[in-house]
């Protein structure tokens, strides 16, 4: 009997066990992402852009792993500086 060779989209989900729990291990599309993180789609381009959001282009679409973008989140990768909401005018008095 041959091996059986999965089709593509059976290999988009891989789970694992990490300290017995189970662990979803995918790629995450701009949209799931923006969703996660409660924010619009033209946010995380913009952070993409001008932060270092980890993301990583797949053809042409944008791909991320959710592990990595709570790593950036809890390293300050989205926080806000001075400069940028000095000149978005949120803090003008």
């Amino acid at each position: 009997m041959g091996t059986v060779i999965p089709r593509p989209q059976q290999l988009l989900f891989v789970s694992h066990r990490l300290n017995g729990t189970m662990m979803e291990d995918r790629w995450i599309s701009v949209d799931e992402i923006a969703s996660y993180l409660g924010v619009k789609r033209d946010t995380i381009y913009k952070w993409i852009d001008r932060r270092n959001m980890p993301a990583h282009k797949v053809g042409r679409l944008w791909k991320f792993r959710k592990e990595e973008i709570d790593q950036w989140i809890h390293s300050g990768g989205a926080s806000v500086n001075n400069n940028e909401e000095n000149q978005s005018g949120r803090n003008k008095q």
